[in-house]
């Protein structure tokens, strides 16, 4: 059997969740475990706000069966989401085990996520805000890092001089 969650289902599951966090460091109101509840999952969910606009979410949780979540448009932060275990797939693209994914545009469309229970959930998600994600690559032409990133996006051009 499936388990539905329409945006509403969805936006009141996050508020429970958030509403029953854990502070596995108590001097660090950042640190932030999320149990999943019984009828969704065995596992958790631990988010570290490293900065500002930075965050790190650690996904480790087996469902209890495959789930299809309905999300609405919404802003959204560039994401490097890594799976070790587990999968999903949604609108724009299939991750598996051992496999990555970068998102983000500044909007996340509308779209449904799904994602299977045959394996368990090992995931690792970097978030950046967009304007942290400038502020780190450097905005000037002759950054480093944005060099980088474009020597990543356009192997084929050798214009580019590290």
């Amino acid at each position: 059997m499936t388990i539905s969650l329409s945006q509403q289902s969805y936006t009141d599951f996050e508020q429970a969740l958030y509403a029953q966090a854990q502070y596995p460091d108590s001097t660090d109101s950042m640190d932030l475990l999320l149990q999943q509840p019984a009828w969704f999952a065995t596992g958790y969910t631990r988010e570290v706000e490293l900065r500002q606009g930075l965050r790190l979410q650690i996904l480790d949780f087996r469902l209890c069966d495959r789930c299809e979540t309905t999300l609405p448009d919404q802003e959204g932060a560039i994401s490097f989401h890594f799976h070790l275990s587990g999968e999903h797939q949604d609108a724009c693209t299939e991750v598996s085990n051992l496999e990555y994914a970068l998102y983000g545009s500044g909007l996340a469309p509308k779209h449904t996520l799904i994602s299977p229970d045959r394996y368990p959930a090992l995931e690792v998600i970097v978030e950046m805000e967009p304007e942290s994600f400038v502020s780190f690559i450097g905005s000037k032409q002759n950054s480093f890092c944005l060099k980088l990133f474009q020597a990543a996006a356009l192997p084929g051009l050798a214009a580019i001089a590290l």
